[in-house]
């Protein structure tokens, strides 16, 4: 009874935490987009200069070079491994954010004519870079630890939780020269980078409901209110004394299964449903050239496969990490409550369009819309020059868009 009163009754600092957290959240947010990009110079540069001064003090300790060489050297058995490729994969997503929706949310407040697929290549390019330099700067000072404690790497490279808030704390505080400076550095680094993800995930989940809603765009602030108070009133379970047990349980049942689920339909979505033509369509009348061959392969083929085996092995992983019954009651009612909603939405569609005929219904609801196309109007020009064959855009756009100047109205839209 008392383990249950203790439960019930969140921690005060933890409480505390979560809601200055979330307050900082909502002024970041609540003056929209603009604020948003200024605020983000801050969450993406400070975390980088941070690392830089934590890596440039790690190779100054002694032992330091054991640790860079554990990080460095490669273990070619443990490439049989499919726990090894899952959590590749996994913090793979996590740091790029892929299937949250967070990149498609900030690019599509870049100009029509953004090269896309430069800038696919540069985010790819620095989240290597960044968690390269997170590894060196991690391993740097665990080798060090473990020269002091005189162990094995083995045991001093931890994961997750334990890795971040003791591993890490500990071996900052052996460190000669003022170790309460770079123990300073480092959780301010953390609280930064955490902020930022946050900042987007919050972002992305405003923008969706004023797209969904517009009357919401004039209410911006109060919207962005009360989503942070919802989510702090959510995630106060979490700052109870089981509030880790929690948060791993959340973590291993729902989130990796939900993100793979997410991704998986997106790659259908674009490269079936709204069909790779009218895609790579869209790509040349943004960059005047068609996307390379790469990118056919990864999108019809490679990643649609590749998402589908990441459900199926963790789907088996999960099943054999169940104790009880209840455990695997909870657990698949949080994964099917994590991702209900894409085929309710599907449901709800079809329904608003049946016609009586069950399969004319289903063809007619997997169509894009004639509609469907750039916002502004001389980019929905231009998106139906591109439709006439061997026209370039950027040569033509200028010609094509002053004969049109002295007509408000649009011709037909047509994907």
């Amino acid at each position: 009874m008392e383990e249950r009163d203790h439960f019930q009754r969140p921690q005060v600092h933890a409480s505390v935490s979560l809601l200055f957290a979330w307050i900082v959240v909502f002024l970041c947010l609540f003056r929209g987009v603009k604020w948003l990009g200024k605020v983000v110079y801050f969450t993406t540069l400070f975390p980088c200069l941070a690392l830089i001064v934590l890596l440039v003090r790690g190779v100054t300790l002694p032992g330091f070079e054991k640790g860079l060489i554990y990080f460095l050297s490669p273990h070619w058995s443990r490439l049989n491994d499919l726990d090894v490729w899952m959590n590749a994969l996994l913090c793979v997503f996590y740091s790029l954010g892929i299937g949250y929706g967070a990149l498609t949310t900030m690019a599509s407040y870049n100009k029509f004519s953004s090269n896309c697929q430069r800038n696919v290549v540069i985010v790819g390019f620095m989240d290597v870079l960044s968690n390269v330099l997170y590894g060196m700067t991690i391993f740097s000072i665990l080798g060090f630890m473990a020269t002091a404690k005189e162990e094995h790497m083995d045991n001093s490279a931890t994961m997750g939780v334990d890795l971040v808030f003791v591993a890490l704390p500990e071996a900052l505080a052996r460190t000669p020269d003022v170790p309460q400076l770079f123990s300073a550095v480092y959780f301010l680094m953390l609280s930064t980078l955490c902020i930022g993800t946050q900042l987007f995930v919050v972002e992305t989940v405003v923008t969706a409901m004023t797209e969904e809603i517009p009357k919401l765009r004039n209410h911006r602030t109060v919207t962005v209110f009360l989503f942070c108070v919802v989510a702090f009133l959510l995630g106060l379970p979490m700052t109870t004394s089981v509030g880790l047990g929690l948060s791993d349980f959340f973590h291993a049942y729902t989130v990796a299964f939900t993100i793979f689920f997410v991704a998986l339909f997106e790659v259908l979505v674009v490269g079936v449903v709204y069909g790779y033509r009218r895609f790579t369509l869209d790509v040349k009348c943004m960059l005047g050239y068609s996307p390379c061959v790469y990118w056919t392969v990864c999108l019809l083929s490679v990643t649609p496969v590749a998402l589908v085996a990441l459900i199926v092995i963790h789907a088996i992983d999960v099943h054999n990490w169940r104790n009880d019954i209840l455990e695997e009651i909870v657990s698949w009612m949080l994964l099917v409550l994590s991702m209900l909603f894409i085929p309710v939405v599907m449901l709800v569609q079809y329904c608003r369009h049946f016609n009586g005929r069950f399969l004319e219904t289903l063809i007619h609801v997997n169509k894009s819309s004639i509609l469907w196309g750039p916002a502004l109007p001389e980019n929905r020009r231009l998106r139906r020059l591109m439709d006439v064959p061997d026209c370039h855009a950027y040569y033509a756009l200028q010609e094509f868009t002053e004969q049109q100047e002295s007509s408000n109205a649009l011709p037909p839209y047509s994907a």
